[in-house]
């Protein structure tokens, strides 16, 4: 890391003198470094006490939370005598109520300290956005997380990144994209980084394989359902990615049958990372594990039960988080709508709790007849080789109904369709009523991201 420092003065290279962007980065990246090989309980003591001065503040300057304490009796001396126990006498912050009364969430006036306001927009699964503000402050946590990451996975900056993400439509362009000089703005602030490249994600997989051909990147970065036909794809090449050394994956969840898949068309791993839009870092990868480590150091984690009682480790239950630096949007319990497996302390020894899977987002359950939830794994090849399948939608209307909505040169014939519908049947477990659904394509949402599982049905917890 010393050995890539960008230093201010062109003639001291060694040691590195950094800017104050950057020497507030490695102020954060040393306090990151002591702070998560301590005990888990000492971890949380010190989250509890910058959460009361969130709460203090929020009690103060934010309409909604104002009301929200009175609602419950929670007043001063609540704050005070906090607790984990005590926290979950507040009712969570659900989504729906951050996108009707932003108004009212954020603060009317955010501490000068903490810079000017920046607006956040993330488009929901309906379509109505979700807006917050954040300040400076709280981009200088986002990026600290993302060096973090970098750092924890001992990756060369030196080397070539490659970017397959959502852009607007006449962006990144095949067949050369976009190529820039650094890994963008939080790498290059602080580290002298080599070329990264960017493609947009609407290109064909066809074509964003002889464009990662092109580039033979070290380092790629993508979405993970665009990474599953990626993997289908080159698994079929002659021609192979020689350089690769690891894919990061963002924005939806991750897979067994992805990680496998990747392994065998690329021989290399998989390091994803858990974020959103409204808070930035929630949890990334361990280096020696598959489960995922929660960024105490900027949000609170919670995974709580139908009753909004915490779980015990490998049960599943909601989500929801509350960020530790935003003092203009207080995001204090707010339900994701993720639903998420509590793991058991990692043998790496770290002390930041453990979350052992994600299991993505409550719409993406399946609920069979009986009332229980799973999990639905769907990957390329179960339908690719029935009617050359190249994108498909699944989508749970009822109880009863289940849709395939697929993307292929041609209709499926009805020995095709009879062979779909059993392998549907089997890998959901039920033997739903199978409707086959051809279309011209499966549209992703702003943020790149394409579901290959909906559910319609209710879903209480």
């Amino acid at each position: 890391m010393l050995s890539c420092l960008k230093s201010v003065v062109p003639s001291i290279i060694f040691p590195a003198l950094v800017n104050q962007t950057a020497a507030q980065q490695l102020a954060l990246q040393y306090q990151f470094e002591q702070n998560q090989w301590r005990n888990g309980d000492t971890i949380v003591n010190d989250q509890f006490k910058q959460l009361q001065n969130l709460l203090f503040f929020a009690q103060k300057n934010s309409p909604f939370w104002q009301k929200r304490f009175k609602e419950k009796e929670l007043d001063t001396q609540w704050i005070k005598n906090l607790t984990p126990a005590s926290f979950s006498q507040l009712a969570p912050l659900k989504r729906g109520e951050l996108q009707q009364e932003i108004n009212q969430i954020k603060t009317l006036n955010p501490p000068k300290e903490h810079g000017p306001l920046n607006e956040a927009k993330s488009s929901g699964s309906t379509g109505t956005p979700v807006i917050t503000f954040g300040t400076s402050i709280t981009q200088l946590f986002w990026d600290a997380f993302s060096i973090r990451e970098h750092l924890w996975h001992r990756r060369d900056f030196s080397l070539t990144l490659a970017a397959i993400r959502s852009l607007p439509k006449d962006e990144a362009r095949a067949p050369l994209g976009l190529v820039s000089k650094g890994w963008g703005n939080a790498v290059s602030r602080v580290f002298e980084a080599g070329p990264s490249v960017l493609l947009n994600v609407d290109e064909p997989i066809h074509r964003q394989y002889k464009w990662l051909l092109k580039h033979n990147p070290d380092y790629l970065v993508t979405h993970p359902s665009n990474l599953m036909a990626l993997a289908w794809y080159a698994s079929q090449q002659s021609k192979k990615l020689t350089k690769l050394k690891q894919i990061r994956t963002v924005g939806e969840t991750v897979s067994p049958q992805l990680r496998k898949a990747v392994k065998v068309a690329f021989n290399c791993d998989i390091a994803d990372m858990y974020s959103c839009q409204e808070s930035g870092y929630i949890a990334i990868q361990c280096l020696e594990k598959e489960n995922y480590h929660v960024m105490s150091e900027g949000v609170y984690v919670e995974v709580v039960d139908i009753e909004g009682q915490p779980v015990k480790v490998g049960q599943q239950g909601k989500v929801l988080i509350t960020n530790l630096n935003n003092f203009a949007t207080p995001l204090i319990r707010y339900e994701l709508g993720d639903m998420a497996i509590m793991g058991e302390p990692c043998t790496c020894g770290r002390g930041l709790p453990v979350i052992e899977r994600i299991l993505g987002r409550t719409r993406n359950m399946l609920i069979l007849p009986d009332g229980s939830i799973k999990w639905p794994y769907l990957s390329y090849s179960l339908f690719v080789k029935e009617a050359n399948i190249q994108q498909f939608q699944v989508i749970q209307h009822s109880l009863k109904l289940v849709e395939l909505c697929y993307v292929s040169q041609k209709a499926a014939n009805k020995q095709q369709q009879l062979n779909i519908t059993e392998i549907l049947q089997r890998t959901l477990g039920h033997t739903f009523e199978i409707k086959l659904t051809r279309i011209k394509e499966i549209k992703r949402s702003k943020s790149g991201k394409h579901e290959d599982f909906i559910s319609h049905v209710s879903y209480q917890t």
